[in-house]
Order: structure tokens, then sequence, then C-alpha cells
């Protein structure tokens, strides 16, 4: 491909007709979506303003790295009317991220010799915690099993086994799902395992569930702990049940 913009007259470039180039790159080259290509548009309109307000005469080819720097704080100083921070870290790094592709571009097609960016880092951002169910509202799911264990329907019974031995034993649950009768040792103290990979393992059982395991058995007669129809159904039921006690949870702090 040919340069869009010629080697004449590089520096007379406006800042609207080199942000119109690079978006044309961006879709006749790069093949963007439309979205993507509005917030590069966005992001880098962003920044022209910014130096334009800030200098007379500022221009996107003569920009240092100083002037980034400035335009990173001005966006994390700026506040909504609510007085809040108008910009997360996230969202001035993808918008620094979207002016850098501008910089390499140009750089790429010989319109400018240097890099604004070069010596321009992200800002950190603020990994999330990882959400967890309580150990009082485990508890709470723990006995509400334990009662449904006792019911006389098999589909009530075998859902309360399956939230139990999923918390007791710390298997996936597509393992799960998997178990066989098979697959317990004979006095239940541990269980054969296929994971990730189609690797085997033996996982220990703990005391107080090898005898809820073996009335189960014992009471219902099932070849599996659950039957292969009723998958689906399982790991919703899986699923929905530590979905409600995280909710439950999260609205009473």
């Amino acid at each position: 491909m040919g340069r869009i913009f010629g080697t004449d007259g590089v520096r007379g470039i406006a800042n609207t007709e080199l942000l119109e180039g690079f978006v044309e790159y961006l879709l006749t080259e790069r093949r963007y979506s439309p979205l993507t290509m509005r917030n590069y548009r966005h992001d880098i309109s962003l920044f022209a303003e910014w130096g334009e307000a800030t200098s007379a005469g500022f221009s996107l080819l003569s920009a240092r790295s100083e002037d980034v720097r400035e335009w990173i704080m001005h966006l994390s100083e700026a506040r909504s009317r609510q007085g809040k921070p108008k910009y997360g870290a996230a969202s001035i790094n993808r918008m620094v991220a979207s002016v850098r592709s501008l910089y390499r571009y140009m750089r790429r097609r010989g319109i400018i010799d240097h890099d604004a960016f070069a010596a321009v880092g992200s800002l950190r951002t603020s990994s999330p915690l990882p959400k967890f169910v309580t150990e009082g509202d485990m508890l709470q799911v723990v006995e509400r099993v334990k009662q449904q264990l006792r019911s006389e329907e098999y589909a009530k019974a075998r859902n309360a086994l399956l939230v139990l031995m999923f918390y007791a034993c710390g298997i996936r649950l597509a393992e799960l799902v998997a178990i066989d009768v098979q697959h317990f040792t004979s006095d239940y103290a541990s269980l054969r395992v296929r994971g990730k990979g189609d690797k085997e393992r033996v996982v220990p059982i703990v005391e107080a569930l090898r005898g809820e395991i073996k009335a189960y058995i014992d009471k219902f007669l099932s070849p599996k702990i659950c039957k292969k129809a009723e998958l689906r159904n399982s790991q919703g039921v899986l699923r929905e049940d530590f979905r409600r006690q995280e909710d439950r949870r999260a609205s009473s702090n």
C-alpha cells in the first residue's frame, strides 16, 4: 500500500487530516469495526483538543513526551459534576493506547521521526479481589443441603449431594457430574476423578460425607450420582445455588 500522506509538506498537515488519514488506514488496511474506529477517533480527538486548548499551534506531529504526560495528568485530575473521577485508570490507559497507535503508524509511514510515547508507560490498575462465599454463608448452604438429602425425591436429594460434594471434595463441576459409583473405594474414603488432560487423580472424602454418599446410593440404587440426561439441569442448580448465596451476602453488606 502507498502512503496516505506524501512526504512533501508533511509538516503542514493539520491535526484533523492526520486523524482522518489514520482512521482511513484502520478501515482499509486493518479492517477494524466501526465501533473500534469510533473509539480511536474519540481518544485521539481528546488528545488533539487538549493540546490545541493548551498551546496555540499545537500539532500532533510535534507533540513531546512531556505533552503526553501532562495530558495523562489532566485526564487523571478531571472530575465529573458529582466530584468523582471522570476517567478510571483503565479508561485512561485505553486512550493512551489509541494515541500511541497513531504515533506508531506515523513512524512506519515516515511522517515523523520520533515517538512521543516511547518513554510513556501505563497507569497502574487495581486488580479486583476474587469473590467468595463466606464461611457463615457456606455453613448455611451445608445445613440446608443436609436437610434436602433426607428428601424422598430423587432429584432433590441428588442436587443436595452434588452441592455437598462440590464443596467438600474441591473438584471441578465437570468432574463432579461424571462420577460413577465404581469410582469410589469400597469404604467411600476416596474417589477417582478424571480431570483436564484426561489425567486421573485420587480425591480423599471427609468422614462426615462418606455416610451421606453411601446412604444416597443405598436409597436410590442409582448407578450414577448424576444421570447424563440431567447434567445440564444439575449444573444449573449448582451455579444458581451459589449465585443466590453470593447475592444474599452482597445485599447484606
